[in-house]
């Protein structure tokens, strides 16, 4: 019955909506979405160990999105989408995660040239995304990964031809409503992005931003750099960096940095192929300083260091290994189901390939190692291989399989960590 009602109401409000297009004669509508449906095979993926079952999971994952983009005037855009999730028959987790469960997964108004300045409005819930993910990218999720949106606003000022500088204030997590418990947790901050002014394809961008949260008393600042481009030689580079202070606690100060970089060089073969090498640190917390040195995750960081080592850092308690090899991996989150990378230094080499227009290949291995971790600093080895076949334009097949080989920092007899998925995924 529930999943009835859901779909019920999810088409009586895209009906309402197509009404209220039709009713409008200025007004213009697109009405789209997708389906993609998973198939999982998880082992350990929390706990190195065979003789855990929780985390060994062979499961069917589907999620469905519908979404009405209308556009009221030349200026005056709102989109919707709606969305769910379900982990097959019968599965029904706690609250937020709840299979089957229909929510607003975007709702904003769009607003071009407001008041006649060079500045658009976007006003609502929605997706917030720079760069590659490194500190923005994954929101207050209402179900896991299926949905990455902030509530609030963002305004973006056209500064020049080349020049654009995002504002924004949102809303991660709500909690009680009443202001008399300070539980809330809020997002502020400025984005400038430029091209082309180190070449032709190039990217330069500027950050700041804030991260406030009342429950832990946690005042997280953030100042960051970003650049990408092109290369004599066939190559091609990214680099990120941002230094955070404030107030981890209220007595205890935030002094961290984090750094992502990439070198890829494209092989002189007629098939698109690239061998690429990335490095990425997140900083520890040293015991002997009064200042907390762990680099707070803020939004960032999933999936791009892969699907698997974003399972392995999600906030569940005792039973994550990492709570044993570095018991404070999480003390910095406050909102469950976070994928909190922090302390995380990792090496990877790999070669990406498109031997067809319609296929695309990349393998990788990278070398893992805790930062500042009062035992062994071994992570361990983490090999992933992904696969990517578009059918048509709209219809797409994936794969993913991924292991981790734990080194010495989760004792002789950890268990490897596997995940394999296989994916259909349609679009209309």
């Amino acid at each position: 019955m529930n999943r009835r009602m859901n779909v019920i109401m999810l088409c009586l409000m895209l009906g309402i909506l197509a009404l209220a297009t039709i009713a409008a004669a200025d007004t213009t509508c697109k009405f789209g979405g997708d389906v993609r449906l998973r198939a999982y095979d998880l082992d350990n993926v929390w706990s190195f160990d065979d003789d855990a079952k929780f985390d060994r999971w062979t499961v069917l994952r589907y999620r469905t999105r519908a979404f009405a983009d209308v556009s009221i005037d030349e200026n005056t855009q709102v989109f919707v989408q709606f969305a769910n999730q379900h982990y097959g028959e019968g599965v029904d987790v706690a609250k937020d995660n709840a299979s089957n469960k229909v929510f607003v997964d975007q709702a904003w108004i769009g607003l071009k040239g407001f008041a006649g300045l060079p500045v658009d409005l976007r006003l609502g819930r929605q997706a917030a995304i720079y760069g590659d993910g490194f500190v923005l990218f994954d929101g207050q999720s209402q179900t896991a990964s299926t949905s990455i949106y902030f509530d609030g606003a963002k305004a973006v000022w056209h500064a020049g031809p080349r020049l654009d500088i995002d504002g924004f204030a949102f809303l991660d997590q709500e909690n009680e409503r009443s202001n008399e418990t300070p539980d809330d947790i809020y997002l502020v901050g400025a984005y400038a992005r430029a091209h082309d002014y180190a070449g032709e394809g190039s990217k330069q961008e500027f950050y700041a931003m804030c991260r406030h949260d009342q429950l832990l008393d946690k005042d997280i600042r953030l100042l960051g750099v970003r650049f990408a481009g092109d290369l004599p030689a066939r190559l091609a580079y990214h680099a990120e960096g941002a230094l955070q202070r404030g107030d981890w606690t209220t007595d205890v100060d935030q002094e961290a940095v984090g750094i992502r970089t990439q070198l890829d060089y494209r092989l002189p073969v007629e098939k698109d192929a690239a061998l690429f090498g990335r490095y990425v640190c997140l900083s520890g917390d040293d015991p002997e300083t009064e200042a907390n040195e762990r680099w707070d995750v803020m939004y960032g960081g999933w999936p791009q260091f892969g699907d698997l080592l974003a399972w392995k850092y999600v906030n569940i308690g005792p039973g994550n290994a990492l709570a044993a090899a570095d018991p404070g991996y999480a003390s910095g989150s406050s909102t469950g189901g976070e994928a909190v990378y922090s302390n995380l230094k990792m090496l990877t080499a790999g070669l990406r390939v498109s031997p067809l227009a319609s296929l695309k290949a990349e393998v990788s291995w990278s070398r893992l190692q805790f930062d500042q971790v009062a035992g062994d600093d071994d992570y361990g080895q983490y090999w992933q291989l992904k696969l990517d076949y578009r059918y048509s334009p709209k219809v797409g097949f994936a794969a993913y399989a991924a292991m981790i080989d734990p080194g010495d920092a989760f004792g002789e007899d950890a268990d490897t960590a596997t995940e394999v998925y296989v994916e259909t995924m349609v679009k209309f």
